[in-house]
């Protein structure tokens, strides 16, 4: 049994359109791309871990799971922690 799934090509689909709604937000100052206001400003220069960005990837995990594109059983609960390790850091996921 699959403890957690991970939905590679609609992940993949979702994050470009994030990616890009952003890019156009910045360059036009509006977007078509429907989104929340939790949603963390993902850019093609965004690097999760550059210090500081640990709440813009804590959004865009919780985003994804909102999203369906990661999944698990009734009887779990995912969610993932960031420790910091006095380099770049390291995300774990949790189940």
């Amino acid at each position: 049994m699959e403890a957690f799934i991970l939905h590679e090509e609609e992940a993949r689909n979702w994050l470009t359109e994030l990616v890009v709604a952003h890019e156009i937000d910045a360059s036009f100052g509006a977007s078509s791309f429907t989104r929340s206001a939790d949603f963390p400003p993902i850019g093609m220069a965004w690097k999760p871990t550059d210090p500081g960005e640990e709440d813009g990837a804590s959004l865009l995990i919780r985003a994804a799971q909102e999203a369906g594109l990661v999944t698990s059983t009734d009887a779990m609960t995912i969610t993932f922690e960031f420790i910091d390790d006095g380099d770049e850091g390291l995300f774990r996921w949790l189940l």
